[in-house]
Formats: C-alpha cells, sequence, structure tokens
C-alpha cells in the first residue's frame, strides 16, 4: 500500500488469508490549510488499487492568550521571561508547534 505524506497507513504490507479481513488506521496529517485529493494505491499479485482519499483541513480556534509576544531588553548576564497561554476553543485536539514563518513550505524555502 502506497500513500502520501498527508494520508498515511498504519501498515504497509502483509498477507490476508482467503477469507479474512484486517482493519487498517488511516492519518490525515495536512501540512496547510486547504483541500486534499489523492489517491492510495493498493498493490496485490500484478494488479494496482486506486483509491481516492479526501480530506480538508482548515484553522481552527486556537490561539495566544495575549495578542503579540514582547520580550525586556535584557543582556548577556540577565534574562527576562513572560507566560503565555495556549487557547484551543475547537471541539478537536491540536498538535502545534513554533515556527518563525506562517508555513512549513515557507520555512523550507527560507532555509
Amino acid at each position: 500500500m502506497k500513500t502520501s505524506e498527508n494520508f498515511r497507513v498504519n501498515k504497509s504490507e502483509g498477507i490476508l488469508e482467503v477469507g479474512k479481513t484486517e482493519q487498517l488506521i488511516f492519518n490525515f496529517k495536512p501540512a496547510e490549510s486547504r483541500k486534499y485529493k489523492e489517491e492510495i494505491v493498493l498493490c496485490f499479485d500484478n494488479f494496482e488499487a486506486h483509491i481516492p482519499a479526501i480530506g480538508e483541513a482548515h484553522n481552527d480556534n486556537v490561539y495566544l492568550s495575549k495578542g503579540h509576544v514582547t520580550c525586556d531588553p535584557t543582556s548577556i548576564t540577565l534574562f527576562s521571561h513572560q507566560y503565555y497561554k495556549i487557547v484551543n476553543k475547537s471541539a478537536v485536539p491540536i498538535e502545534f508547534s513554533w515556527r518563525a514563518f506562517d508555513s512549513e513550505k515557507e520555512e523550507l524555502e527560507k532555509k
């Protein structure tokens, strides 16, 4: 079974006995907010089956408790710190990371 970076499956190969079934778990992990339409390729014997995979990613109601981050002036021997909360007002758990740019694509281009 072949998938893209955006759609992943918990098992990429195996043997399925005659008359048996197996449950597969698919994960959708998009890189940016947009609609995705790709194909999952299932290879068996000398044949291939192309299965459409469709997903949609959007920005949700997640934000910092303050509108901007500011740090007080400091020097090498001193430090300053402030506390912020990441607020998730959406209906789903959110995975996050700190980035210097708006998207992973833009970050890789700047590197």
